[in-house]
C-alpha cells in the first residue's frame, strides 16, 4: 500500500508507533503511545526512539512510553493516559 500523505514526518513515523488515541470523531490525534521491550536497548533502536520523540515534540504531538519490563497494570496505564490528556478519570 502506497502512502498518500505528504506530511513532513510521514516516512519516519509510518508503521512505527504502537498506539494512537484520537478524538471521538477521529479528526484529531490526541496522544501516541510507544511500547518498549528489551530491543529498545539496542543502539539503533535508541537512535530511532530519540528521533521519534524529537519528531513528535516538533509536531506538537504528545507521546508517552510504557516499558514491557514493568507490569503496566490497567489503572496505571489509564492514569498515565488521563494525566497526559488532562481529562477527568472515571473508574470504569
Amino acid at each position: 500500500m502506497k502512502k498518500k500523505s505528504t506530511s513532513r514526518f510521514n516516512t519516519e513515523l509510518f508503521r512505527n508507533i504502537d498506539f494512537g488515541i484520537f478524538s471521538a470523531d477521529y479528526s484529531k490525534l490526541l496522544l501516541l503511545i510507544e511500547l518498549n521491550d528489551g530491543t529498545h536497548n539496542n543502539y539503533h533502536r535508541k537512535k530511532r526512539d530519540i528521533k521519534v520523540h524529537d519528531i513528535c515534540s516538533k509536531a506538537g504531538i504528545k507521546l508517552i512510553t510504557f516499558y514491557t519490563k514493568y507490569s503496566n497494570e490497567k489503572e496505571y496505564v489509564k492514569s498515565r493516559i488521563v494525566k497526559e490528556l488532562n481529562i477527568s478519570h472515571n473508574n470504569d
